[in-house]
Formats: structure tokens, sequence, C-alpha cells
């Protein structure tokens, strides 16, 4: 439990399969808390009498009455989960769907904003009437992650809204499982790219093609190319053999070894020489109080 304000926030886990359990803690006249229990099934209050055909997994929803009346179990009065935070506080779009890959407990509002459908109008409906991807149909991450068991990261897609806007995306996806190791449906994740995509089409006619449609990437420094070039001398003296003696952290020979085998092109020993040369720096630094 997480106290916020004398108040105790409530908390989730599975209860059983396709369950979560919500206990909260409230106050009382006479200061003492009283423990609230709740299941939600795929959205449904089960203190609350059963109404057929609404947050069933599996199930159609035949009643569009109850239909609109239903709500994402994040933004109930007990919605104030740890992980309901996360979830409608995230900019991408998350929801999860069934083995029938009906959306069901999940579609969070950063999925209402990309789509432009309420949670009301995607719960109970299958993902791809909802997204109309370009991949529904023929490449469905979805699909691939509940047939292998394997997610699937980053795969570029085109979703439609509700407006009819195409909405270039990326698409993450992963499979859910209850606490017994079953799998009881999958997620998805997906962001919008529009302004990637907007600033690739800015600097279309400036940039070659092979940079423009490229995917992101990080920038390394080029550390292999300096430690085969001539080392600068703070370096060059704090990898020489007196040095190395005189901190008593490596072997000179071996040392001398890594760094042959580097120069000479036989082994990539980038990583090994830097370790090298920042514990030697640091013993020179804050050891020995020398600045090189």
């Amino acid at each position: 439990m997480i106290k916020e304000s004398g108040v105790m926030s409530a908390m989730c886990s599975r209860h059983e399969a396709n369950t979560l359990e919500i206990s909260s803690c409230e106050p009382k006249s006479d200061g003492r808390t009283a423990r609230r229990h709740h299941q939600i099934d795929n959205g449904v209050d089960l203190n609350q009498k059963r109404k057929p055909g609404i947050g069933m997994i599996g199930q159609n929803n035949k009643n569009k009455e109850k239909h609109a009346q239903l709500s994402s179990p994040c933004r109930s009065e007990d919605g104030s989960l740890p992980c309901c935070t996360i979830l409608e506080s995230m900019t991408d779009g998350v929801f999860t769907v069934n083995l029938e890959r009906r959306i069901n407990t999940y579609f969070n509002r950063a999925a209402e904003e990309i789509t432009g459908f309420t949670f009301q109008e995607a719960v109970n409906q299958f993902c791809f009437d909802i997204l109309r991807s370009s991949t529904c149909q023929t490449n469905c991450p979805l699909e691939r992650t509940l047939k292998t068991g394997k997610p699937v990261y980053n795969h570029p897609a085109v979703i439609i809204t509700k407006a009819g806007k195409e909405i270039p995306v990326s698409v993450t996806t992963a499979l859910v499982r209850n606490l017994t190791g079953e799998v009881v449906g999958a997620m998805e994740i997906f962001r919008d790219l529009s302004v990637i995509e907007t600033l690739r089409k800015a600097v279309a006619d400036f940039l070659p093609r092979a940079i423009v449609g490229r995917r992101k990437r990080g920038l390394r420094a080029p550390t292999a190319a300096w430690l085969r070039a001539p080392l600068p001398d703070f370096a060059a003296e704090l990898l020489a053999e007196t040095a190395l003696r005189e901190k008593g952290y490596f072997d000179p020979a071996c040392v001398r070894r890594l760094l042959a085998e580097h120069r000479s092109g036989r082994h990539e020993r980038t990583a090994e020489l830097i370790s090298v040369l920042c514990l030697q720096l640091w013993d020179e630094m804050f050891i020995r109080g020398r600045r090189p």
C-alpha cells in the first residue's frame, strides 16, 4: 500500500484468470480504515450485478445501451491504481485483447486521442476494426505474438482514425498471462510517428534518402579508431608500464598485449582498454589528487 495524504491508495493484483482484484482502504469517522475489495473482470465490477454481454472475454456486446455505460476500471472511483496512473499518463496508446483479438480491459487515454475512438466504443470490438491498420490482415503483430508467443518490437504500420485520417505508428506487442502462466490475451503499445514523418518529409530534399528513411539509432563515439591512433599524452602516460606498476591495478604485460592486439586489428579490445584507462584516470585524479 502507498500512503497518500492520509488515505491509502488502491493497489491491484491478479485474483483469478482474467480477473483483477482491487483493494483500497478508506478512512472511517473514528479514524480507522475500512477495506473494500472489488474484482474487475475485464472492466466489470463483479460486486455489482452481472450484466450479460458486458466485458466478457469472447462474447459480443449484445446490448448497446449497457455497452455505453461501460467504463474503464482506470477511470472509476477506484481507478487510482499505480498501474492505472502509468497507463493513463502515457503518450503512447495501450490496449489489451483477449485470445479472439477483441479489446477488453484497457484502452488508455492516449489510444483514444490517437484513434478518435473512446473506450466505450472500442471495448469488445476486434482490434482491427478500431485500428484499421495497413498490417491488420496480412502481417498483424498481435496475431504473430499470440501464435508464436514472442514479442514484436517497433513494427511500422499505418492506422486509420475514426475521422479517416492516416497516422503512421510504431507497434510493440507482448503476451498477457495470468498468475498460473496461462496466456489470456495480448497487449499492444502504439506510438504516433506523425511528427517524425513530417520532419522526414521536410528534410527529404536536403539529405540522402538512406539517412532520411533509416530507423533511429544512437550516436557512438569512434573510440575504437581513437585507440588505434597515437594516444594523447595523458592517455599514453596512464597506460605506460610505469603508471600501471605505480597504481598496481593491472598487469602491464597484459595491458601491453591488449593494446597491441587492438592496434593490429587482430582483436577488438575497446571495452577492455577504456575500462583500464578510466580506472587509471580515476586513481590519478581522486586517489592521488593529480590532474593529468
